[in-house]
């Protein structure tokens, strides 16, 4: 009888995927308080997992912990959004270029990025029961692109830094989470058609256009001054409730 080297998640992994995903997805949205016990009581396990899941999220810098005070999602400035894009520009515009380079030897590259922008057009169509999904196909897309450099280091960094644009997002969309994937969809379409055609110009050049428009939507809902989050409308007003202080 052969022998399976197959694990199933530990409660730890459980809690911590769960409380990731409810981040990511706006379920906890920033400056949501995280209770241990509160947690016990829900998910009917021991502390002892949530405690470490949790740990792992403050490693992840989505989760904050605060003295004396306990634990809370993370909440964003600004200045921390502008840089976390920084980032990944040099970061993405430096794979999408591999990637380019690899479409002519790697096919299977082309074929799953086709499939993932039209699994997001599907999404966007209302054919699907989950439609938050459209987020997790927007990390796998980025990601693939990204796992084409080859450096594991760059690529864990790179997914933490995207979890924390999910956040953002979810957290300035909150009323309308998908208010520009109409434009994100046609974007994305662009870097894919430069990949599969093995233009690695064009490639960098639709990569940048996405990423710069993707931060500079999501600064637009950022005080210009005090650098806090705004809660508006897109476009309205410019009530600021946040009473957090946080740098421009």
């Amino acid at each position: 009888m052969e022998t399976s080297d197959f694990q199933p998640p530990s409660l730890t992994d459980v809690a911590y995927q769960e409380l990731r995903k409810n981040i990511l997805r706006g379920t906890l949205p920033p400056g949501h308080k995280l209770v241990v016990n509160e947690l016990v009581d829900e998910w009917k396990i021991s502390n002892t997992p949530i405690k470490e899941a949790l740990n792992r999220l403050v490693a992840e810098e989505l989760v904050e912990a605060l003295p004396r005070r306990g634990m809370r999602v993370r909440k964003y400035n600004s200045k921390e959004t502008r840089e976390i894009f920084e980032i990944r520009t040099l970061y993405e515009v430096h794979c999408c270029r591999a990637a380019a380079l690899a479409a002519s030897t790697e096919p299977e590259l082309t074929v799953r990025l086709g499939e993932l922008v039209r699994e997001c057009g599907d999404v966007m169509e209302g054919n699907t029961d989950d439609p938050m999904r459209i987020f997790d196909l927007d990390a796998q897309f980025h990601l693939l692109i990204v796992s084409q450099c080859g450096n594991e280091t760059l690529i864990r960094d790179f997914d933490r830094l995207h979890a924390h644009t999910l956040a953002i997002g979810i957290s300035v969309n909150n009323d309308q989470p998908f208010r520009r994937w109409e434009e994100t969809q046609l974007e994305h379409e662009k870097i894919y058609q430069a990949i599969r055609l093995g233009s690695p110009d064009a490639a960098e050049a639709a990569m940048r256009e996405h990423l710069r428009h993707t931060s500079a939507d999501l600064l637009s809902f950022f005080h210009p001054q005090s650098g806090r989050l705004q809660r508006r409308p897109y476009n309205g007003g410019d009530t600021d409730d946040d009473s957090d202080k946080a740098s421009s």
